[in-house]
């Protein structure tokens, strides 16, 4: 599978600007992909301000997610503030390339930021199927929690979007490695670049081996598409020939 990201500059809170700007490099850069994946919020940033950037499912980040998907005969995958049931979430779209949808909800709410204040939590975890292989959804701070992320045999890779900041990008690195070595699976994780009102951000985007060696990573402040091909038959022989998820411990909560 070619999986590509786009490391993108996300202007704060103007969908418009963004959107066109993804449009036209996607347009020029994309080439054959099957999946395609941009940041957390793409459309608008971390904002803290949900009410103003707020979506629907049939609204126009949506629509023109999946007009891109259908367009470029691709999956298409990137975080949207929706707003559901008299609240917000932080939604993991996953657009198929017929233009199909399916979602997963943040579950971990970045409390420093009061994003707990501001959004709904998910309430499941969400693995999906695709062309053969298992993806599990995260978004950003969810990558914090091993638990949630434990791989049980499920799937094949785990994609998760940010917008994790300058200061904190070794946690990233390392969490991310991490993740990718203990659930013996490719690890695709995408986060943006520039500023928003209160933060940096470098990147740092990254497809990792289940090794936790970077197959392509994105270089430092830059706007980039990048990708490379994951091998599915080589992570099965991987996993037989070192299964240390057959020791795996299991827990119960009392």
């Amino acid at each position: 599978m070619i999986v590509k990201f786009l490391q993108c500059h996300i202007e704060w809170e103007n969908e418009s600007l963004n959107l066109q700007r993804y449009s036209q490099i996607i347009q020029d850069e994309i080439g054959h992909c099957d999946l395609l994946v941009l940041p957390e919020t793409f459309h608008c940033g971390f904002t803290d301000t949900p009410a103003h950037v707020a979506q629907t499912m049939d609204g126009s980040v949506l629509t023109w997610m999946r007009q891109t998907a259908m367009r470029h005969q691709t999956a298409l995958a990137g975080s949207v503030v929706i707003a559901e049931k008299g609240s917000h979430v932080n939604r993991l779209v996953f657009v198929y390339p017929d233009g199909s949808i399916t979602w997963y909800d943040k579950r971990h709410l970045f409390r420093m930021g009061n994003e707990h204040h501001r959004f709904s939590p998910g309430n499941r975890r969400m693995v999906i199927q695709y062309r053969g292989w298992r993806i599990l959804l995260l978004v950003c701070y969810d990558l914090r929690f091993p638990v949630w992320a434990r791989n049980l045999e499920d799937y094949d890779m785990m994609l998760i979007v940010a917008n994790w900041p300058t200061p904190r990008r070794e946690v990233w690195n390392v969490l991310l490695k991490a993740r990718a070595i203990e659930n013996q699976s490719y690890v695709v994780a995408v986060n943006r670049v520039g500023n928003d009102l209160l933060n940096r951000y470098s990147g740092d985007s990254v497809i990792l081996d289940p090794r936790g060696q970077a197959l392509v990573a994105a270089p430092d402040d830059q706007e980039v598409l990048m990708g490379t091909e994951l091998d599915l038959n080589a992570l099965r022989k991987f996993r037989a020939k070192f299964p240390a998820f057959l020791d795996r411990d299991g827990f119960n909560v009392i």
